[in-house]
This record gives structure tokens, sequence and C-alpha cells, in this order.
């Protein structure tokens, strides 16, 4: 199997371009944070842009009709560990305290009432990124709408 080392840089425009018109049929600005140069990842670019699609396209979802969703990837430590941070806030309603625990099991979903959802995105998610040794969580500080995030090890091999 071939080791794939994709840049965090290339993984947030990859997603942006694939859910850029659906941003566009809600007049929503999506945006990437600054480009600051990160390390490669080892790891599975397709599905962790999977996952980044599907935290876009929940965003764009939940997100009022004009709003800003913003895309970002950092360097930081996650757990004592060099990882790499991708976060995704939006402007929506947000997520609910009593949601917070259960929004990553299999079968929840919090749409609105009328709105398609399977439930399985956020879990699938989870599945993906616990996959590459890392970890999902909602930002519970942030109050202007919902923030997602997780975390990629650098160095896989070393924790």
């Amino acid at each position: 199997r071939t080791v794939r080392m994709p840049q965090p840089a290339g993984l947030v425009a990859s997603a942006i371009d694939q859910v850029s018109t659906l941003a566009a049929a809600k007049s929503q600005t999506l945006e990437s944070g600054e480009s600051v140069p990160l390390p490669a990842l080892v790891a599975d670019g397709e599905r962790l842009t999977r996952v980044l699609v599907n935290l876009l396209s929940n965003a764009i979802k939940f997100t009022p009709e004009g709003g800003r969703i913003l895309l970002d990837a950092k360097s930081r430590s996650n757990d004592g560990h060099p990882a790499i941070v991708f976060s995704v806030i939006d402007e929506g309603k947000g997520v609910s305290p009593k949601d917070m625990d259960r929004i990553f099991q299999p079968g929840v979903s919090i749409a609105k009432p009328g709105s398609f959802s399977t439930g399985l995105g956020l879990s699938v998610c989870k599945e993906i990124i616990e996959a590459h040794g890392g970890r999902i969580w909602i930002d519970t500080e942030y109050t202007g709408g919902a923030a997602f995030a997780f975390a990629i090890p650098q160095n896989p091999g070393a924790q």
C-alpha cells in the first residue's frame, strides 16, 4: 500500500471546492484560514476530505442565507502530541448541550424537521478520524453557531 502524505492546505481547498456551489446557492461565504505552511499528514487524503465535506455540508445546511463559514487547519498540540487540527465554524443555531454527547452516534440527527438526514454523517466522520488515530469534537467555547474540530496526529507512529 502506498503511503500518501496529503498537505492540509490541499485538503481544505479540495473540500471548499466540492461544496462551493451549495454555499453559493445560499449566498454564503466560504473562507479558509490564513495559509500557513503545515507538515504533510500520513493519512488517507480522500477520507479526510470526505470528513471536511460532510462538516462543511452540515454548516451550509444550518447557516442562514448570506452567512459565513470558516474552514481552518492549524498545527497544535493535542493531548500532548503534535497534530493538525481542522475546524469548521458556522453562523448557524449551534448544537444544544443535550445533543453534544450523542451527535456522533449512528442514526442521530439534529436536522430540523422536514430536512432530510440519515444521521450517519457525523458517526462516519468519527470512524474515519479515529481510524487515523485522531479525535473529533464540538468546541463548546464557541457561541456564535457551531464549531466542529478534529485532530489528526502528525507522527502517528510516535505515540
